[in-house]
């Protein structure tokens, strides 16, 4: 079996067949692993444009497509993997939600909108007359904007406000049942969203950054 010394697991002929060389067989030893991937990717991206037929997931396609024929250069399953994994964060976040905040200390807003004001006037409902919270604080404002779903024309939401849930609860305030954000504005979801039908008094809430 010949190995590439650019790919140094191509030389183990173990991890050469993926750790299962029962399955993964490769008489010639010309045949890269990874192309063998960039075909089962070619399958999972044009599985994903048949129910979706967007413009990311044709280019994930055609990723995939390209990859086939350039050995070592991986497919669009590099970037769905850490998406599937987010996802599979976030539907872990989702489960412990169904109880309350799932024992979550803290609640996070995050918003393109002057923090100064909030942390004056607190956190007022929307035209939607609600307030969305998430128990997610480790979200960059791209990863929040997707995952939580926030409208594309308040640009991406740099500020992120941290909400006790302790304060709230000793002012008598409702903790609501979280729940998993569905698709808007052209935005994934998937995250996990905790909705007051009321104001949040600024007593409650923290400027994190």
């Amino acid at each position: 079996m010949r190995g590439d010394i650019s790919n140094p697991l191509s030389i183990n002929q173990y991890t050469y067949c993926w750790n299962n060389p029962l399955i993964y067989a490769d008489p010639s030893g010309n045949i890269p692993v990874e192309t063998a991937v960039d075909i089962a990717s070619i399958g999972w991206s044009a599985n994903d444009f048949r129910n979706d037929p967007s413009l990311g997931n044709f280019g994930y396609l055609l990723w995939d497509i390209g990859s086939a024929f350039l050995p070592y250069i991986p497919g669009s399953y590099v970037v769905k993997g850490f998406k599937f994994v987010g996802k599979a964060d976030s539907a872990i976040d989702a489960t412990k939600a169904v109880k309350g905040t799932g024992g979550a200390e803290k609640l996070y807003h995050y918003t393109s909108a002057n923090p100064e004001s909030i942390l004056k006037n607190g956190l007022q409902p929307g035209s939607s007359g609600k307030v969305f919270t998430t128990p997610a604080g480790n979200l960059s404002p791209l990863q929040a904007q997707l995952d939580l779903a926030l409208p594309p024309n308040r640009g991406l939401p740099q500020n992120l406000l941290e909400i006790d849930v302790q304060t709230l609860k000793n002012m008598g305030i409702e903790i609501p049942q979280g729940q998993q954000v569905t698709r808007m504005f052209n935005m994934p979801g998937g995250g996990t969203e905790v909705v007051f039908p009321h104001a949040i008094p600024s007593e409650a809430i923290r400027w994190v950054k």
